[in-house]
């Protein structure tokens, strides 16, 4: 998880995200899976990238909320 983290801060928060190359990664993968489909392997990357995601955004929302701020995304 580490090589696709990144911490920023913005607005005065703290933010989670991923990192541009993990996120041109998730990119690819979506697109290779609307265009052509994925291996079973790609999937499992894509399934886990998603995951990431939703972590992150959960995690940033609740950063904002103890901070008063609804904004970070």
């Amino acid at each position: 998880m580490a090589e696709h983290l990144q911490v920023e801060r913005q607005d005065g928060l703290t933010l989670f995200k991923f990192t541009d190359t993990a996120q041109a990664r998730l990119e690819v993968l979506l697109t290779r899976r609307q265009e052509f489909g994925l291996a079973s392997d790609e999937q499992a990357e894509l399934d886990a990238l998603a995951e990431l995601d939703r972590i992150f955004t959960y995690i940033n929302s609740q950063l904002a909320l103890a901070n008063g701020t609804t904004s970070a995304q």
